[in-house]
Formats: C-alpha cells, structure tokens, sequence
C-alpha cells in the first residue's frame, strides 16, 4: 500500500477480447452447443472449475461440451501421431509450455515467456514491453518485497524459537506479534508468485 502504481491494472482485456464476443456469438446464432478444447489434465483455473466433459446451462439457453476434456497426455500424444498434427513453431522451436496473449503480465511464467520472445520474437517483445513495461517493473519490484519480507518472517520465526527455548516470550522483549502476523498474512498470500528477473 506505500508504493501504489501510477498506472491502470485491470483484466478486463480478456473480459471484453475473448469472452464477452464468445457469448456475443453464441446469442447472436441462438447456439445450442458450445464446443472447448479445455483437458483435465492441464491443470490450472479452467481445467479445475469443471467435474466433467458436458455442462447443461439453462439460463444461457447453450450447453457446453469438452470432447477432450478425459485425454491424458498419453492420449494427446497417440492423437497427434495418429492424425500427424502438426504444432504451432511457439511450441517445436520457441520452447513456450502453453501460449495465450503475448507478453500477458498476468502470467505465471511471464520472465520465462518473456525471454523465450525477446530471442525469437524482438519485434513482438519489443511491442509487449512498450504496452506492459511499467506493469513488469511494477511486478519484479513486488516481488522483491515478497522475498524480503519472506525472510524477515523467517528470521522473526528463529527469533520466535529461540525466545520459547529460554522461557521469553515476544511480549517480554517488546515484539509487536499483530505486526509479524500482518506481513505473515500479506506473504503467504503470493506463495505462487513467479520470480522476474532481468529483460523485463
């Protein structure tokens, strides 16, 4: 909260590129079915939100199936020798896991994607960093803090263990608990927060 951006952050631009046209489309044909290459396996948000490969939804008047939704990676694997499908070069040359929008800030592997486009991509990279530039510095300067402060929370615990051994508490020396709690609280909340290092 000391250091707010002195920028807009939003995710609305998946709000309005991808779904709000997608359910456009769907009521503009009066579709019945709604068809997504969303697998189980690949983990993540989307994948987890779904218990199975068919989701009936009144309100929307469109049911939704996932015909890939079961294929294990094993299964994907033999599709693609079977059928000879062909990969996009994002994957067979760049090395990318997984792509979405470019130079997306909300990545989890945004420093990894990021280096991956400047080497084979300069011109987009140069692109995504003149739209995102200051959200990625924003990021890795966040991050940064999460480190710092996840090491004073470390050496507060040792201090903490220490304290117990010799019959002292945290009150006895002055320690502000409701302090250590608060930063504890605001670390832990960005476990899953990826490093970002240089070239972003």
């Amino acid at each position: 909260m000391a250091n707010q951006p002195d920028f807009p952050i939003s995710n609305k631009c998946c709000e309005f590129s991808k779904k709000k046209p997608a359910k456009r489309i769907v009521k503009e044909l009066e579709a019945d079915l709604d068809i997504t290459g969303i697998r189980q396996s690949e983990g993540g948000i989307r994948s987890a939100a779904f218990k199975t490969c068919f989701s009936e939804c009144k309100s929307k008047g469109c049911n939704t199936f996932r015909p890939v939704f079961w294929y294990t990676d094993g299964d994907k694997r033999d599709y693609e020798e079977m059928f000879g499908v062909t990969h996009s070069r994002c994957y067979t040359e760049y090395g990318l896991r997984r792509t979405g929008c470019v130079g997306c800030p909300f990545s989890k592997h945004i420093n990894e994607e990021l280096a991956i486009i400047e080497q084979n991509e300069p011109m987009l990279y140069k692109a995504a960093v003149n739209i995102f530039g200051k959200s990625y510095e924003y990021t890795a300067k966040y991050r940064a803090f999460v480190k710092e402060m996840k090491a004073k929370e470390k050496e507060e615990k040792k201090r903490d263990r220490l304290l117990s051994l010799n019959g002292t508490s945290a009150c006895d020396t002055g320690g502000d608990s409701d302090t250590r709690s608060a930063v504890r609280s605001a670390v832990s909340s960005d476990e899953n927060a990826p490093e970002i290092g240089k070239g972003a």
